[in-house]
């Protein structure tokens, strides 16, 4: 792929509340870009990504793997969590939180002992 690696391009999920159509481009992009080196996987590390890209991969019969997925599979176990396959679930459930608590985008959070802490 063109942009890879370090020229990588964002997926477009930052922007995609904000502005739709810049980012089914950019998505457009990066999977025109995974066609033309006839990919037949893509792994992700960003949540964003995997949701924003792994419905326009599974269109083109492109797997979608997250990276707890990939280490699952190299230690030998089959994923559990079919991220993929729940990405609209994650998409809904992140859209509902947001607009309910529009401050969420704007305050800064930590987590520390397993509890969020508003900073």
């Amino acid at each position: 792929m063109k942009h890879n690696k370090e020229k990588s391009l964002c997926c477009g999920a930052p922007v995609s509340m904000l502005n739709r159509p810049l980012a089914t481009e950019i998505a457009e992009k990066k999977m025109s870009e995974a066609e033309k080196v006839n990919a037949d996987a893509m792994a992700f590390i960003c949540t964003g990504c995997l949701s924003t890209l792994s419905r326009y991969a599974t269109e083109r019969n492109i797997k979608s793997y997250y990276i707890t997925e990939l280490a699952q599979m190299a230690i030998g176990e089959t994923p559990s969590l079919k991220v993929p396959e729940n990405t609209k679930k994650i998409q809904r459930h992140v859209v509902k939180t947001i607009s309910e608590n529009p401050n969420l985008l704007v305050d800064r959070y930590i987590i520390k002992n397993g509890k969020i802490i508003r900073l």
